[in-house]
């Protein structure tokens, strides 16, 4: 940035409580005047704004274990939310932010209990706001997108989750700025399908396989029209950035040697039959992988290669942006 700009910073935090993992970004927004940016460098701060990352939390609380079942959240997997949620309220206090954003997604849009989760959070000063999954989309999107992709190319951003799967179509020009096209929401997600297919440890092959037909099926059913040639693929969100890390053997985890990773439908097959010869016990050994995620990582797997496979995708590109970038570029 240039001495001339004039640049505003606000520190703002974004929250995204999902069905498996609950993460808080702290984040400073650096902002420029348009009509004071007179430079190629300072170029970016007339698209949008720059993000600093501040501070970064991660949680595994399984909010949606059981959901399918009982149609309720997780009893222990609250209790862990609503504590991660005081912590991540006093970690902005004592950093100053301006501006709490909390979104939550798939297992609390369809929790006949989800006031339990939006009444305690209030408690602590946070307003969670249950967002539909074409605006979890949409978000996804953004984060996405902000990567550093280069264009002009037609991209698409997928974004495996623990209850649903978002598919994010658009276009960047040349300049790397993205606008989407059209957006799809599909209820499979890693904790959801681990929960109706996967109840044997290793599952059984059958299990795998009763897993792969039915993510074929609703991609058939509800993607229909959506098909065409992407020169990006992005995958966004923790199964695709764990594959990432397994992959590459990344431990402890570095967003930026995960940010832009090549993962081919080949290493993908092979992630797989890793996952599926050891026990959840077992998984939790594999550098890269964080052990709580090890019992729904086969179901995330399957779901990265049924979307491969849909798409006709030889290879995929890895981004640690994603729907919590969203969340604050949105502030």
């Amino acid at each position: 940035m240039s001495d001339e700009a004039k640049t505003t910073i606000r520190r703002v935090a974004a929250i995204d409580i999902g069905s498996v993992t609950v993460r808080l970004l702290i984040a400073d927004l650096e902002s420029a005047d348009p009509d004071n940016v007179d430079s190629e460098a300072d170029a970016e701060y007339v698209h949008g704004p720059h993000v600093i990352e501040v501070c970064r939390l991660l949680e595994i609380c399984e909010l949606g274990r059981g959901l399918s079942e009982t149609g309720k959240l997780c009893a222990d997997g609250l209790a862990h939310t609503l504590n991660f949620l005081q912590a991540a309220s006093i970690e902005c206090a004592c950093l100053q932010v301006e501006k709490i954003t909390a979104v939550a997604t798939s297992a609390v849009r369809d929790a006949s209990n989800a006031s339990c989760l939006i009444e305690g959070a209030a408690e602590y000063g946070i307003t969670i706001d249950v967002i539909s999954g074409l605006a979890e989309a949409d978000l996804a999107f953004a984060g996405a997108s902000s990567g550093g992709a280069k264009g002009p190319a037609d991209i698409l951003v997928v974004d495996p989750g623990g209850g649903s799967t978002e598919f994010i179509a658009g276009q960047l020009d040349s300049d790397g700025q993205a606008k989407r096209d059209e957006a799809r929401s599909l209820q499979m997600g890693s904790r959801r399908l681990t929960d109706l297919f996967l109840h044997s440890d290793p599952p059984l092959d059958s299990e795998v396989e009763a897993c792969r037909d039915y993510i074929a099926q609703l991609c058939q059913k509800e993607l229909a029209g959506f098909e065409r040639v992407f020169q990006q693929v992005i995958a966004v969100a923790g199964t695709a950035t764990t594959l990432a890390a397994v992959d590459g053997k990344i431990d402890p985890y570095q967003p930026a040697l995960v940010q832009d990773y090549q993962l081919s439908r080949g290493q993908v097959d092979a992630l797989l039959q890793l996952f599926c010869s050891q026990t959840t016990q077992e998984r939790t050994s594999i550098v890269g992988l964080e052990p709580k995620r090890a019992a729904v990582i086969i179901a995330g797997t399957l779901i990265v290669e049924g979307v491969m496979d849909f798409f006709g995708c030889e290879s995929l590109s890895v981004s640690d942006r994603d729907l919590l970038y969203g969340i604050i570029l949105s502030a």
